[in-house]
């Protein structure tokens, strides 16, 4: 890598997470006046629950591969979730080995609550932009991501030879 690529590269990563404390602490803002919410555990677990849950629900297991967190800070989120009255752990009918975990009513409010404040927050950053601005930031920023899956792939294959 030239010294132009490697300034490049030190800028984008500098960029890329001055921006990230940015919408952290805008989000922290939207999000003051919903205490507890725990937004974003609650809607990587309404998600997983939406795509690969079934009934409502989903297990701990499935959860635990698809957060991408270790065992160990998924149960300790869960068990503040649960705590709040936002989710409701059981055994499954079908195999009582496995535990099972689901939105409550509250839990479900919560969510709704805090997306909408999330989704507010999202659409008046938008509006600072132009549409042809926010249109070609949004394919540069898909394009990006694969790229970053493909170097986290590659990176994944090399540990493994």
């Amino acid at each position: 890598m030239d010294s132009n690529e490697t300034l490049m590269a030190r800028e984008l990563f500098h960029q890329i997470m001055q921006t990230r404390r940015s919408l952290h602490a805008g989000l922290a803002d939207v999000l003051d006046d919903a205490p507890r919410c725990h937004f974003d555990m609650l809607h990587r677990l309404y998600t997983i629950i939406r795509r690969s849950g079934r009934d409502g629900a989903v297990s701990v297991s499935e959860l635990t591969c698809r957060m991408y967190d270790s065992p160990q800070a998924v149960s300790r989120a869960l068990r503040i979730l649960e705590k709040d009255g936002l989710i409701q752990r059981t055994a499954d009918p079908k195999d009582r080995r496995k535990t099972i975990v689901r939105l409550t009513e509250e839990g479900c409010r919560a969510h709704e609550r805090c997306e909408q404040a999330v989704t507010a927050y999202a659409f008046a950053v938008a509006r600072r932009l132009s549409p042809d601005t926010l249109r070609s930031f949004t394919q540069d920023l898909v394009l990006f991501a694969q790229a970053v899956e493909e170097e986290n792939e590659a990176r994944r294959a090399g540990k493994d030879d």
